[in-house]
């Protein structure tokens, strides 16, 4: 695979005994994926990435009409929330194009539902299900 590097040529002259500044230039691959090569220096305003908006966005529809429309049914609205990220995910219809910053906030995502479940369950329900988690265990 090549990657392109492009400078475009909108930071300062490099200073004596420091090398040149980097917070300008971009390394490219051949799918026309940019990569910034080290975070500009001004931080004062805010940098977004819009199409990890529009990603997060688009799920967090199709999450909800999901969610929406397995209420409607009489299925729970995790269900439909499952089914409108696989509609819109790689698995569907392919909208995503951030997959790996996407994926990872899945993974966050995946961990506060296992926290939330984890808060649910009761010892005394924990006890009631022993046999059956052994038995699942055995199996």
């Amino acid at each position: 695979e090549v990657v392109t590097i492009v400078d475009d040529h909108a930071g300062l002259p490099p200073k004596p005994g420091r090398g040149p500044d980097l917070n300008h230039i971009t390394l490219v691959d051949p799918d026309e994926n940019s990569f910034i090569l080290s975070r500009a220096r001004d931080l004062s305003y805010l940098q977004e990435d819009l199409r990890l908006v529009h990603d997060l966005l688009l799920l967090t529809v199709t999450a909800t009409l999901g969610g929406l429309a397995a209420a409607r049914v009489g299925t729970p609205g995790v269900i439909g929330f499952l089914l409108g990220g696989a509609v819109a995910g790689p698995g569907g219809c392919d909208a995503v194009t951030e997959l790996v910053q996407v994926e990872s906030l899945a993974e966050l995502g995946v961990c506060l539902l296992l926290f939330c479940l984890g808060l649910e369950f009761s010892c005394a329900e924990l006890l009631a299900n022993t046999p059956a988690a052994a038995a699942g265990l055995l199996a």
